[in-house]
């Protein structure tokens, strides 16, 4: 059985994110609009995206997230 991980994709995961861009979007937040269980995987899934030069994070007081390019 696939895992989330493999189902919802890096492009999915994106869209999420351009169409809530600018928002405040604590890793809460993202895990229930991505609909994860888990907070790590969501983090750990962020984390691929930044390392791969497709995302940005920046934490000042809040966490936003966009899309590079």
């Amino acid at each position: 059985m696939d895992s989330l991980k493999d189902i919802i994709t890096d492009e999915e995961i994106l869209e999420v994110i351009k169409k809530h861009e600018g928002e405040h979007m604590p890793i809460r937040r993202l895990t229930d609009l991505l609909g994860f269980y888990s907070t790590s995987t969501t983090h750990g899934r962020i984390k691929d995206l930044e390392r791969k030069g497709l995302i940005k994070v920046e934490i000042i007081r809040e966490t936003r997230i966009s899309v590079k390019g």
